[in-house]
């Protein structure tokens, strides 16, 4: 009786205290015609997460496509890779994983041609030259692309690095990094353009054994694809068209025109030899490795924002 006595006080205390209360009949002021989140002014926190394993020091990274020996004599054994490498091993059908083009001191991981860490520049002529693809950025995507304008990298203060030099381009533009003072004389340095000519009829595979080659476009790059090579020297450049007879497994120098001179080329897309070697040498010394392309990014966020 007496707690249901203090219950009715104190609804009824409540109830008057509202009735004379000012802030409830008062005005309810301006309403915002907008989220409230819409209008903090607070700068929004950016987290970058980098991967620093050991393959972001990797030159070569790979999208899907046929391996030579499917062009060459039709092994079943000769799939798909999808993943870090590419290549050749010692036969056809014995696969290796390359990931270096370049033998430098200042590499992450030991280099040889046929260990487990392998590097291209290591090994002789013919494997070298065993797959075209491997230096053109359709499928190494990580390799020069002549369509893409490469840059130094951008500085906290909004300067820009110094530009590479294509007769001493550096294998780590960082002041004090270990390649810092190990440079490169880029000529002779070899990238290919590829152009989507053929590819394979009758089998969800291209097998010369079969002489399945087709004329057409079938968006893989294949390897009797025709294409352009160019090979940029010291002053001048030679592009040479290279198509595939026979089976497809036949590599042929279809024409060969140098370049010199100091005016620009339609070859080159319009470019000077020089313009094409700058850009050669911004690539290796800014972008050659997954970790340059990251930073690179990074650093332009930053900068831009």
């Amino acid at each position: 009786m007496i707690l249901s006595a203090i219950r009715l006080y104190l609804g009824l205390l409540g109830f008057f205290i509202v009735l004379n209360s000012p802030t409830v009949i008062a005005a309810p002021g301006n309403l915002s015609d907008s989220p409230l989140f819409t209008t903090n002014s607070t700068p929004p926190a950016v987290f970058f997460e980098v991967d620093d394993s050991g393959s972001m020091d990797w030159e070569i990274m790979t999208k899907k496509y046929w391996h030579a020996c499917a062009y060459r004599n039709g092994t079943d054994g000769c799939g798909w890779f999808v993943v870090n490498g590419l290549y050749r091993g010692r036969t056809d059908t014995t696969f290796q994983f390359f990931e270096y083009l370049f033998d430098n001191a200042d590499d992450a991981y030991s280099n040889s041609c046929e260990n487990e860490r392998r590097t291209l520049e290591l090994c002789n002529a013919a494997s070298q030259g065993y797959d075209w693809r491997v230096k053109s950025s359709s499928v190494n995507v990580l390799y020069y692309n002549p369509s893409t304008s490469y840059l130094p990298w951008q500085k906290g203060d909004g300067t820009t690095m110094a530009p590479a030099a294509f007769t001493a381009a550096r294998s780590d533009p960082q002041t004090g990094a270990s390649g810092f003072t190990e440079t490169r004389d880029l000529a002779g340095f070899v990238y290919s353009d590829w152009t989507d000519t053929h590819g394979f009829s009758n089998q969800a595979r291209p097998q010369s054994g079969t002489i399945n080659k087709s004329v057409g476009a079938n968006g893989v790059v294949d390897w009797w694809d025709e294409h352009l090579r160019f090979t940029v020297n010291a002053a001048s450049i030679i592009v040479e068209k290279i198509t595939y007879t026979g089976a497809g497994i036949t590599e042929t120098v279809a024409s060969t025109t140098t370049l010199t001179g100091a005016g620009a080329h339609a070859e080159l897309g319009g470019k000077t030899i020089a313009e094409v070697q700058q850009n050669i040498a911004n690539w290796y010394q800014y972008s050659r490795r997954r970790s340059f392309v990251t930073k690179a990014a990074i650093s332009k966020v930053i900068t831009d924002n």
